[in-house]
């Protein structure tokens, strides 16, 4: 009986040196840093304003998809700018998301690949804090006190002078149609800060107990 012998393979060519990890590393800790501390924050409060302006419930609102959610119905003239900031602010969750999992990838290669991807292989169901930056929900503005919507109010100011500029801008360039796009937002502009300000002056005043017993001991003396 003939035994054959079974000789383990040899690669014919050595292997390639080990790929440095540590530069990539870096850049992916410090881009993915700087988008959940700075940018991502940023584009999402400009998103929760944005929709606190233009969300609506007429018959004409278009309804504007964020990060993957239901559609959030909005007002005609703030629909593209809304529809940009949300676009903007999921191109940054989504960054975020594929830099975690890069950044945990190069972790496992430079641990021992294989040998611990059963050890780490949990990091799929870590906390979000962990591994990616959701998007906060937004919501339609609840002023909670006359301060938030009195702060509501300027920054809805400073929008109609932005959209004013850019407007002027429009016209000087001779696109007539952004110039007439935009007089439209600007038109919409104007009146919610007439909404939101006009019940900032009718807030009646409100009487504490101790101007009430001051006010009663005028009338009795």
């Amino acid at each position: 009986m003939t035994t054959i012998a079974h000789e383990p393979e040899q690669l014919e060519l050595p292997l390639p040196a080990a790929p440095d990890t540590t530069p990539i590393l870096a850049v992916v800790e410090a881009r993915l840093s700087a988008i959940t501390t700075r940018a991502l924050p940023r584009a999402q409060a400009r998103l929760a304003f944005l929709q606190a302006v233009w969300e609506a419930t007429e018959p004409d609102a278009r309804p504007v998809f964020v990060d993957g959610e239901p559609p959030i119905l909005c007002h005609p003239a703030g629909a593209e700018r809304f529809s940009s900031a949300a676009a903007d602010a999921s191109a940054l969750t989504a960054e975020a998301r594929a830099l975690a999992d890069l950044q945990a990838a190069i972790e496992i290669y430079d641990a021992g690949g294989a040998l611990v991807v059963g050890e780490m292989g949990d990091r799929a169901d870590a906390p979000a804090n962990e591994r990616r930056t959701a998007r906060a929900p937004v919501r339609r503005a609840g002023f909670t006190d006359l301060q938030a919507r009195t702060e509501f109010a300027h920054r809805l100011r400073q929008c109609v002078e932005q959209v004013a500029r850019e407007r002027q801008a429009a016209v000087t360039a001779g696109d007539l149609a952004t110039a007439t796009a935009l007089k439209a937002e600007l038109a919409a502009l104007r009146a919610r800060v007439r909404e939101v300000t006009s019940v900032i002056r009718r807030r009646p005043r409100k009487v504490e107990a101790a101007d009430r017993e001051r006010m009663g001991t005028r009338r009795i003396a």
